[in-house]
């Protein structure tokens, strides 16, 4: 007694194959998923941006006009804060990992491209020998830009005006006191007969020396009270 053969379809072998395919497919769409999302949990680097500046008159801030006004009627010339070549500014992570360093350039200024995901910590170095780190200032942008401190902490990201001052302080100082001396003719102790000799004019409270800010003075030239100290 035989039995027939019975072949099988081969619509079950296609349908094995279209199942394993679409299977290697959904792992492979379910892989790339995964990566995107770890990609997109990761926080973007940025720029830093700064100055460092030669601050004469220690105000924190980056002062550009060259003239101010006197306590009377005119103005004076001064002397503008320059930039600082040379310094290094160096950008660390929570992990004290360093993440970017730049140095300035002629004008003082900077661009430190930072790695890794912040926030940083800010360390500038290599002041010049002889100067000091100046005060910090009021952050107003545009100038005058403020100054920070030596440290400074920036969020992750781009960031800007992250400034330093540097004071000289033997350098030069925005109006500066005068201190000089006063003579007069007459009695210096209040005791002394006048006279033609003597003076005419008790002295002995007047003062010797005197001080005064160099912005002192006036253009005024029709009333003479106005032009006294």
């Amino acid at each position: 007694m035989s039995f027939p053969i019975v072949e099988q379809p081969e619509t079950s072998s296609n349908q094995n194959a279209g199942r394993k395919a679409a299977r290697a497919k959904a792992a492979d769409a379910a892989q790339k998923l995964e990566l995107l999302q770890l990609e997109d949990r990761l926080v973007p680097a940025g720029q830093i941006t700064g100055q460092v500046f030669l601050d004469f008159n220690s105000n924190g801030l980056l002062d550009t006009s060259t003239t101010l006004n006197n306590d009377g009627f005119g103005t004076y010339t001064r002397q503008t804060d320059k930039g600082v070549a040379a310094v290094v500014v160096q950008a660390y992570d929570s992990s004290n990992v360093l993440q970017g360093a730049a140095t300035t350039v002629a004008d003082g200024t900077y661009t430190l491209a930072a790695t890794g995901t912040g926030g940083y910590r800010l360390e500038f170095s290599n002041v010049p020998t002889g100067n000091f780190t100046g005060p910090q200032g009021v952050n107003v942008a545009p100038p005058p830009q403020g100054s920070g401190t030596s440290v400074q902490f920036v969020p992750d990201g781009n960031s800007t005006n992250r400034n330093l001052s540097i004071s000289l302080p033997s350098g030069y100082a925005d109006n500066p006191q005068i201190i000089t001396s006063s003579y007069l003719i007459g009695d210096q102790s209040g005791t002394l007969a006048t006279g033609p000799k003597f003076g005419t004019a008790n002295l002995s409270t007047s003062p010797v020396i005197i001080s005064f800010p160099y912005s002192a003075g006036t253009t005024e030239q029709s009333n003479v009270a106005n032009a006294q100290i």
